[in-house]
């Protein structure tokens, strides 16, 4: 019965990402992501979105030794960030990458549910001109594989699996708002 039900949820991905792909033209709206109510725009300065994080109330922990990504956490004593909602990613003081978590999940409904979020964010904005983007990086003690939806210039959809030492296998669907797409074919 359970398996059945993953099974219907996952044959809907393929409508979902149709849907996503053959949207309108990509509208002004594709150069900001909100999360938990704050609009982030690409270009902003560091400090400008910290100040609005701690206005919301809203955690911060490094997401590498360095000051120029963070992982965006429910609450600012929330040391462990879970869930984590978000990163940002800065370079020269400025707001260079956003991910917003949709989910972080072993169930496929939940998985299917964010995809579906995602792609009603995507299909208000008009957006279209998407590409399909596939990857992977692996590192001692984990694998990840992904594959990126890229609508217009700067917004994309990230659906892709975590596997590492210590969690065997977690899906993971994050929106993307990126000054530039490296991995771009």
């Amino acid at each position: 019965m359970l398996w059945t039900r993953k099974m219907k949820a996952l044959s809907l991905v393929p409508f979902l990402l149709t849907g996503v792909l053959y949207g309108q033209s990509a509208g002004p709206m594709g150069e900001t992501l909100e999360i938990s109510g704050i609009q982030l725009r690409l270009g902003m300065e560091q400090d400008l979105v910290f100040q609005k994080l701690r206005e919301k109330k809203l955690g911060l922990n490094r997401a590498e030794p360095s000051d120029s990504s963070w992982f965006l956490c429910g609450s600012p004593d929330d040391q462990e960030c879970n869930p984590i909602l978000g990163e940002i990613i800065f370079k020269n003081g400025r707001l260079t990458l956003v991910f917003k978590r949709w989910a972080e999940t072993k169930s496929a409904e939940d998985l299917v549910i964010a995809m579906y979020g995602a792609a009603k964010d995507f299909e208000s904005r008009g957006l279209s001109r998407c590409q399909l983007a596939a990857g992977e990086r692996v590192l001692p003690g984990e694998s990840h594989r992904y594959i990126d939806v890229i609508c217009g210039d700067h917004l994309g959809l990230r659906i892709g699996m975590m596997k590492t030492s210590k969690t065997p296998f977690v899906a993971v669907v994050d929106q993307l708002l990126s000054a530039s797409w490296p991995d771009r074919k």
